[in-house]
């Protein structure tokens, strides 16, 4: 971007609020800014695709003339300035959002994104994006040089606990502030100012540069890690960290919180979100998964995986974005708090994939069957379409979709997957829900499901009373059987700290059952009982020196507000509206997914014949190719 002003004019910069303002008359002045000026400015997490972090030298360089000055991190004010006039440009988080460029040449300025500087390679990966805010003054005189000083440091506002009670923008929301609450206050505080606070996690691979700034490190995968530390490993807003901190900062009013999540909300927009329709169904729109477990992150920057991980120790299971890792009620909030349209947009966008992908019709397999492919509720095995996160997470993203838009098509997409992953006759042991390793996830599912009586429920009545049942039977199921995992260390691959923090979830989930859904005598039991679970999981947290990893401050910040929420209201248990008789319920509908039945049809001869049949048919077969990724990038090469 460039702007002009007469030739008769003067330079002047601060290269930071807190510096000098300064000035020359000189035809050509430069600032660039290569790296982030940090102490580990040259970090793995820069390399590019030969394995290489390309920049040479620390911070910024300001050229011009025989003049040239260094220094670490530059947040830039630069305007030219004549007697009757002036321009004055700023760049919030120049410095954060490395490499860029501000070029001043005669009476043009120049804002340089992916700034051209011999042997830079800048490397855009299919389905990123990057965005970057410029600020203009233009007026006449020559103007005060420290008039954009606010642009690096904008006030910010947070809105009070009655307004934050009376908008209905938060759900579970107890005016408790997390910080003053001892119960909580050491964890809380470790987060923003220990000895492993997110801000220290940033410096310590230097999570910045256009593509990194915003995300968190995944420290905790270092620990079972065989390659040199630090493991370079990008967390991609799991249990989605971003609600968490917006929360925390809405809940204390400390500023901290918000630095956080702020660069967080815009990294996930930009970079986090496969931003393509030219790939399959099942990723097109998606969310990356987090990259892979106890693996460096190599070149693969913000994808799943890369080559350098194929044949280690834990090899990466896939690419793409899948169910199990899709979160939006971060998202969500940003919106209701900035307005910002991309925020709005992507958690729609991550809604429609959800329905995108469990589409068969825009599968290739369509002509052979056009039933639901299933990958919008399967939960860690393909066939599994019980409780789990990966039905919880789409059930969640759609609810988020229709408080948007109020629009039927997420209503019943959520209601179809409610009826398909739970029922009120359901036998949580048969479903091995007692399974550690791999059952973890059902209360995601469960708290999805009361996430839906709090925002849909009033909907329809055979919906609500049908969640309520479900709900009725899972949590009689926890009261009498549910422990928690580090219990039985023994049952678990790795018992680190995270299974303790997931334990927080099975307090939380039975408390809000007790209250919301059963209530009366069974009610006070299961939220007496989800209450101890929850103590007891966090004294087994507080025993971890690790605690304070990237992966259980997460869960905890999920968590902790619907335990204060659920504590707030726990002496008012509200007596029970009754559930439907199990008896009284249709038996559930077995789901088998488009896969499933293809597999069924060729076992049996007389189906087989009729799919061969179905199968000889071209037009069919022409529908799902123009369909597929590979016919549109064709048709696009085509038609250049």
């Amino acid at each position: 971007m460039s702007t002009s002003l007469p030739i008769d004019r003067r330079i002047l910069w601060k290269e930071s609020p807190t510096e000098p303002t300064r000035q020359t008359n000189a035809e050509q002045w430069r600032l660039v800014q290569e790296t982030s000026g940090g102490e580990n400015w040259n970090s793995r997490v820069h390399l590019d695709a030969h394995g290489k972090a390309p920049r040479v030298t620390n911070g910024y360089q300001v050229v011009f003339e025989s003049e040239h000055f260094e220094g670490q991190r530059a947040s830039p004010s630069v305007g030219l300035c004549s007697s009757d006039a002036h321009i004055q440009v700023a760049v919030p988080e120049f410095w954060q959002k490395f490499p860029n460029a501000i070029h001043v040449h005669g009476g043009d300025i120049e804002v340089q994104i992916f700034p051209e500087q011999e042997g830079w390679i800048h490397e855009l990966q299919p389905g990123e994006q990057t965005t970057s805010t410029l600020w203009l003054e233009l007026g006449c005189g020559e103007g005060d040089s420290s008039s954009l000083d606010w642009v690096h440091q904008p006030a910010t506002a947070a809105p009070t606990v009655d307004c934050l009670r009376n908008s209905g923008g938060l759900e579970w929301f107890s005016p408790v502030t997390s910080v003053n609450d001892s119960f909580c206050h050491d964890l809380l505080q470790d987060a923003v100012e220990g000895p492993r606070n997110f801000f220290r996690k940033r410096e310590s691979i230097d999570e910045y540069g256009w593509r990194n700034f915003g995300d968190t490190w995944a420290d905790h995968e270092e620990a079972y890690a065989t390659q040199p530390k630090p493991l370079i490993s990008h967390f991609n807003n799991q249990y989605d960290l971003l609600h968490g901190l917006l929360r925390q900062y809405l809940l204390s009013g400390d500023n901290r919180w918000w630095e956080l999540a702020s660069p967080l909300a815009r990294h996930i927009i930009d970079i986090d979100i496969y931003h393509t329709q030219l790939d399959r169904s099942v990723y097109n729109g998606g969310l990356f998964w987090h990259t892979a477990h106890y693996l460096d992150a190599g070149t693969c920057t913000h994808r799943s995986m890369s080559r350098t991980m194929l044949g280690q120790r834990h090899p990466a299971g896939g690419g793409g974005p899948g169910n199990e890792h899709n979160y939006t009620t971060g998202l969500l909030l940003y919106y209701f708090l900035t307005g910002d349209q991309r925020s709005k947009e992507s958690v729609l966008s991550l809604a429609d994939w959800v329905i995108a992908m469990d589409d068969g019709s825009q599968h290739l397999l369509a002509p052979l069957s056009s039933a639901p492919t299933g990958n919008a509720s399967s939960t860690s095995e393909a066939d599994f379409h019980g409780p789990g996160r990966g039905a919880g997470n789409s059930i969640n993203a759609l609810l988020d979709a229709w408080q948007l838009t109020h629009d039927e098509k997420y209503l019943q997409k959520t209601t179809e997957l409610i009826f398909r992953v739970v029922h009120p006759n359901d036998c949580p042991q048969e479903l091995q829900l007692d399974n550690a390793e791999l059952r973890w996830s059902y209360t995601v599912c469960l708290q999805s499901l009361i996430r839906y009586l709090e925002i849909a429920g009033t909907q329809s009545h055979e919906v609500n009373a049908y969640v309520r049942a479900c709900l009725d039977q899972y949590g009689h199921w926890m009261l009498e059987n549910e422990s928690l995992y580090l219990d039985a260390p023994e049952q678990l691959e790795f018992p680190t700290e995270t299974w303790a923090a997931q334990d927080l979830r099975k307090g939380t989930t039975l408390m809000l059952i007790g209250h919301s859904v059963v209530g009366g005598e069974e009610g006070e039991k299961m939220f007496a009982r989800g209450r101890d679970l929850f103590g007891t999981a966090w004294a087994q947290l507080q025993t971890f020196n690790t605690r304070d990893f990237t992966r259980p401050l997460a869960i905890a910040l999920q968590q902790l507000p619907i335990f204060q929420y659920a504590s707030s209201i726990g002496s008012r248990l509200q007596t029970s509206e009754g559930t439907t008789s199990s008896s009284s319920w249709q038996p559930k509908q077995i789901f088998r997914s488009q896969k499933q039945r293809i597999r069924e049809q060729l076992r049996s001869p007389r189906d087989m014949v009729t799919m061969l049949g179905q199968a000889l048919r071209p037009r069919p077969w022409i529908r799902s190719f123009r369909q597929t990724s590979l016919a549109t990038r064709l048709n696009r090469y085509f038609s250049r």
